[in-house]
């Protein structure tokens, strides 16, 4: 019997097991080189050469990385599972090097061999994603769906919203508004369909729809909420709904009480209705909690200057304000 044989075979399980621990340990330069005298001495250990390969792709020699890995693809008498990840490393070669087709390709391959497959289906997705092809990666979303059995509403939402946006970008709006509102059916918490949705309606000349949308944006956004704060106040003028100004910035109080935007347009609605005391006794019941603010320092400083109906230097507290952008 020839010893030799079982003693190589070991010797390549002890080179792979070592190269293994030096990648564990970020060691890559030192697994690059057991990987490579294991392949000299054992030909045909197929997982040597992927591991070689995907070095070659995290060293930026993504060209290399692939040929290995296509050269894989060839052998005979692969399992399944080592095809899986042959072409697994295979797609993200591709997709590393920019050909996003042909890593699609791969990924799609691997469902061939597992329909179910996970990493695939995400992988599908996340290219979609990249390319910005919202309706396949809508598709390939259900089919994760499927596979894990759990329903992403969130996504589902997000991939809707972003057809809406292309339609509205091309002026079909009417197409845009139908991917708006499925985004809303499918995630009604998810604040930024409602954002554009209002948009479409004021473009519409329906105000009451605007308000009812940037509405439910603002109480669903956490610091993006403002961007409508002042179209809401302008629309509900408009409308003749005055007190609703005033409901809603306590309303967006009582949901998060370090939100200055909702605090400092409160203290303007208070301050147009002449009720500066009450305007202030909240900026100093802030100010009790939060005396660095500087922002919160000059709103009161503005309160006071209304109050006296010193209009000109209420102004350039405005002005200092927007300099400040917003800061604390």
């Amino acid at each position: 019997m020839d010893l030799r044989f079982f003693r190589r075979k070991k010797d390549s399980h002890t080179l792979y097991t070592e190269a293994l621990e030096a990648l564990l340990q970020g060691d890559s330069d030192s697994a690059f080189e057991k990987l490579r005298k294991l392949i000299q001495e054992d030909t045909e250990n197929v997982r040597a050469y992927l591991k070689l390969g995907d070095i070659f792709r995290e060293r930026r020699q993504v060209a290399q990385a692939i040929k290995i890995h296509r050269s894989l693809t060839f052998r005979q008498k692969l399992s399944t599972a080592m095809k899986v990840d042959i072409y697994a490393s295979l797609a993200i070669d591709y997709r590393e090097s920019g050909r996003f087709d042909r890593a699609e390709e791969s990924a799609n391959r691997i469902l061939k061999f597992d329909r179910k497959n996970r990493w695939a289906l995400d992988f599908l997705i996340e290219i979609c994603e990249q390319q910005q092809r919202w309706e396949t990666a809508s598709k390939n979303l259900r089919r994760l769906e499927k596979a894990s059995r759990k329903t992403d509403h969130r996504r589902r939402a997000y991939y809707n919203l972003m057809q809406g946006r292309e339609r509205d970008e091309d002026g079909l709006q009417k197409e845009a508004r139908g991917f708006y509102q499925k985004a809303i059916s499918e995630d009604d918490s998810y604040a930024d369909p409602h954002l554009y949705m209002g948009n479409l309606e004021e473009g519409d000349g329906n105000l009451d729809g605007a308000v009812t949308h940037w509405k439910a944006f603002a109480e669903r956004s956490s610091g993006t909420g403002k961007q409508v704060y002042g179209r809401l106040e302008k629309a509900l003028f408009e409308l003749g709904r005055f007190g609703e100004i005033e409901l809603f910035y306590r309303t967006l109080r009582e949901q998060d009480g370090k939100n200055l935007d909702a605090l400092a347009g409160l203290v303007n609605v208070l301050a147009a209705k002449g009720e500066y005391d009450n305007a202030i006794a909240m900026v100093d019941d802030i100010l009790g909690r939060n005396g660095q603010s500087v922002r919160i320092r000059l709103a009161r400083l503005k309160l006071e200057l209304r109050k006296r109906k010193e209009k000109e230097l209420s102004g350039q507290v405005d002005e200092i304000v927007l300099i400040l952008g917003g800061g604390r």
